[in-house]
């Protein structure tokens, strides 16, 4: 199991090329930056997951979309209720804690 919760958010973005690489032949991830600070982590399972600056701080998981409980900065809130204005075309969204989002960044090793 690697937990990239260990290398921080900013390291854990700067390590996705590497563990794209590891997961490269199965094929488990993808990374796309969607905007200036603002990146969208999609796994094989459906999943996505809107990175903040350098934080996780809402999803798309089994069909339904959640947002995180706590309260970022004014642009943070910004860019979480575009991406799901984006990708649900409404902005309902369940709120989640925060553990909930570091979770889902949780990667096992293939």
């Amino acid at each position: 199991m690697l937990n990239t919760k260990n290398f921080g958010y900013l390291g854990q973005l700067q390590r996705l090329s590497a563990i794209n690489q590891l997961n490269a032949r199965g094929n488990t991830m993808k990374v796309r930056n969607i905007a200036n600070n603002q990146t969208e982590i999609s796994l094989l399972d459906g999943t996505k997951i809107l990175i903040s600056y350098e934080t996780p701080v809402a999803a798309l998981r089994d069909g339904s979309y959640y947002r995180t409980k706590k309260q970022w900065s004014a642009t943070t809130t910004k860019h979480i209720n575009k991406w799901l204005d984006n990708t649900a075309g409404e902005n309902v969204a369940t709120p989640r804690d925060q553990e909930f989002f570091d979770e889902l960044l949780v990667i096992s090793e293939k």
